[in-house]
């Protein structure tokens, strides 16, 4: 009988356990301790963004196949694993509806905070990829003033509607980062955000990130909201995760523990993409439709007073859906826990996983929540 193949888990990745033993050999290892020693006979590797895979750790091993579990590939040596033939895979766009969740019940904050309307509001998006680009249509459906800008699409396409980064610096009210992190190539994305770029914001502008922590000059940022150069930001990402600059996390409106495409939607939508792959790739024909099914929230309905104020009842809709302040407290409070939190994040379900009412919505309203993913009660 022939050796079965050997593969290693990352073990916070969700709902993969079993799936792949009845095929392979299967060990669990937290993502940060995994060393080129545990991979000496191992054929294939599932990983998150804590397992850096690189030369240091592939050499000498028998992996061929990596797959993450995450959008973000700055944790890949793609240069070593194409020279080696190592055989990679992300999960393009799994949670591209949480992330866009995540962003828009700040965005929410950002606007009660200012008392600014969404016709009133300027959006800048930097990067136009799955998340970005959906992004821009939600935000538009709110009737938001949309600026996007991705220099490498932008390359491609002639006579296009992306805007150029000053451009965007100088008119927007929120400016949202959607990009992901290089530091080579004609667009790197390091520090992309620093002094100058924050110098030339409005002083009531808002900074949001969420998608890698040096994207941002964490420490050029910092000076400038302690000068209120800008109004405030929203952090997911820091530079020095899981350590983020505690004198930042004091300064930022909203700072979360890099949660934001942490749905149960978004890491079920993983979790399928890396088991197909990885069957895909190995020729495991049980697996190459693999399929999960959540079940519905213990509460799907979403009540509550209907609001006259647009911006309040979307806030107060979304908000049973998703509390953003939540996250943001539990890690300015306890800061060391920053990896705790990620790994035992609670349950978060996306717009679609809930119902609204009828009494709370009128005609004017159904159109927007429908494009913001609720169901509505006929």
């Amino acid at each position: 009988m022939a050796r079965r193949l050997h593969i290693v888990i990352d073990d916070a990745i969700p709902f993969i356990r079993g799936v792949l033993e009845p095929f392979f050999r299967v060990t669990y290892l937290p993502g940060s301790e995994i060393t080129s020693q545990d991979l000496k006979e191992v054929s294939g590797i599932i990983v998150r963004t804590r397992t850096l895979c690189n030369q240091a750790l592939l050499e000498n091993t028998g992996v061929r196949f990596v797959a993450t579990a995450t959008v973000g590939t700055d944790h890949l040596d793609l240069v070593y694993l194409k020279e080696n033939q190592i055989e990679w895979m992300h999960a393009a766009g799994c949670n591209a509806n949480s992330v866009c969740q995540y962003v828009l019940a700040a965005i929410f904050e950002i606007l009660l905070q200012t008392k600014k309307t969404f016709k009133e509001t300027t959006l800048g998006i930097v990067g136009a990829g799955a998340i970005g680009s959906r992004l821009h249509r939600l935000a538009s459906a709110l009737q938001m003033r949309c600026l996007i800008c991705d220099p490498p699409l932008a390359a491609q396409k002639e006579n296009s509607d992306f805007s150029n980064l000053d451009d965007i610096l100088d008119q927007s009210d929120i400016v949202s980062l959607h990009v992901p992190l290089t530091t080579a190539g004609p667009h790197p994305t390091h520090h992309r955000i620093g002094d100058i770029e924050i110098k030339r914001m409005r002083s009531n502008a808002f900074l949001i990130n969420t998608s890698r922590g040096p994207v941002v000059d964490n420490e050029a940022l910092s000076y400038h909201l302690k000068s209120k150069t800008i109004a405030g930001a929203v952090l997911d990402v820091w530079e020095g995760e899981p350590n983020p600059d505690l004198t930042l996390l004091k300064q930022v409106l909203i700072g979360t523990p890099h949660i934001a495409g942490y749905s149960l939607d978004g890491k079920v939508n993983a979790s399928i993409q890396v088991v197909r792959a990885l069957a895909q790739y190995f020729r495991i024909d049980e697996l190459k439709a693999f399929q999960l099914k959540l079940d519905p929230p213990e509460s799907p309905a979403i009540t509550g007073v209907f609001e006259t104020e647009k911006l309040e009842f979307l806030h107060s809709v979304y908000k049973q859906a998703y509390d953003i302040n939540r996250d943001s407290s539990l890690l300015k409070r306890s800061p060391a826990q920053f990896e705790e939190f990620r790994k035992n994040y609670p349950i978060r379900r996306e717009p679609s996983a809930f119902i609204l009412k009828a009494d709370l919505y009128n005609e004017d309203n159904r159109d927007i929540l429908q494009k913001l993913g609720f169901n509505l009660c006929v």
